[in-house]
């Protein structure tokens, strides 16, 4: 039977939530759709229940793999869909009973590429207010994939936007994109890319996908080492946007990176947390390089953005700051005669 959305489930080790997960998509208005379950080497009973979902229902399949990890799940699940449409949904989250239906028909209506719906945070003891019939469908705002990634810096990195799950995408998206394998924050390495992809992008304003709030998770306990790969991601991003003549969002990535990054880079100059050193190292490196591209592109100053620099050169910051007393001195004196 040919299916028009593959829901690609990632599944480890969660045998408290799976259910609550699998039966969210279960009750869909939409129903022609097939659901991956892809077992990354469960060592619960999770990889049981996902067979006996598929002995139940003949839509569902599933792929019991070694564990590699979420990118490489959904990168399987990637790979097993043949569907024109691909939605991704966390194993411990859950979905509004019209999602498919109503994300589905506003894409087509649109023309557009992927759907982007509202996050809802929920933990186990809101599970009842979820689902809630929908009145009206709030604002639907279409954009392009530029507009899109533009919009997602004017509030810094709001996961809604970011996150890959819950978002209706057109499979050919993915032909030549897949999730980093073995690194964290393997959304903000990835959707950029489909973005950028997007003739159009419908941003709609409601909530369809509930985020369950896992005290255990990696977002819920974050060092200073598992954010070393978010800075990675965000390197990558600007010679993206600057490989591919994206002025506009280069300079915005810029930006983001230099101001989201100072806060752990004076960490690690002041050597406040356990990290491998020479991960602290590149991103000492990275941040010299980034603020030199903001230099040229004049986005910062030396007199208005001092910090920046001391920070980017800690070995110099006693010479620096001297030079930066002086030119500040001058600076005031030529106003004052002005």
């Amino acid at each position: 039977m040919n299916f028009s959305i593959s829901v690609v489930v990632p599944v480890y080790n969660v045998e408290p939530y799976l259910r609550r997960c699998v039966d969210s998509i279960l009750s869909q208005t939409y129903i022609d759709f097939k659901v991956i379950l892809v077992d990354d080497g469960c060592q619960d009973l999770s990889g049981i229940l996902c067979d006996e979902y598929c002995l139940n229902h003949t839509n569902f399949t599933v792929i019991h793999k070694q564990n590699g990890g979420l990118s490489s799940a959904r990168n399987a699940g990637i790979d097993l869909s043949n569907t024109k449409y691909l939605i991704f949904i966390d194993a411990d989250d859950m979905i509004h009973s019209r999602t498919l239906e109503l994300e589905k028909n506003i894409l087509e209506k649109q023309k557009a590429d992927a759907v982007i719906c509202s996050l809802r945070r929920f933990n186990s003891a809101d599970t009842n207010s979820l689902n809630k019939p929908i009145m009206h469908l709030g604002e639907i705002k279409v954009v392009s994939g530029i507009e899109m990634l533009e919009i997602s810096y004017q509030s810094l990195y709001s996961p809604n936007f970011v996150s890959s799950c819950g978002r209706l995408y057109k499979r050919k998206l993915f032909k030549d994109v897949r999730f980093p394998v073995g690194r964290l924050f393997e959304d903000e390495f990835t959707t950029y890319k489909l973005y950028y992809q997007c003739s159009n992008v419908v941003i709609l304003d409601l909530e369809l996908y509930y985020y369950f709030i896992n005290d255990s998770g990696i977002t819920r306990n974050l060092t200073l080492t598992k954010r070393f790969d978010e800075y990675d991601s965000q390197v990558e991003r600007i010679y993206y946007y600057k490989n591919n003549g994206c002025q506009k969002l280069f300079d915005l990535a810029l930006k983001c990176f230099l101001e989201s990054a100072k806060w752990d880079l004076k960490a690690v100059n002041n050597h406040e947390q356990d990290f491998p050193k020479y991960k602290g190292a590149r991103l000492q490196k990275q941040y010299v390089e980034m603020l030199k591209y903001a230099r040229s592109e004049k986005l910062l100053s030396f007199l208005d953005d001092f910090d920046y620099y001391a920070l980017a050169l800690p070995k110099l910051s006693v010479f620096l700051r001297f030079q930066w007393k002086i030119i500040h001195f001058f600076d005031k004196m030529k106003k004052r005669d002005m």
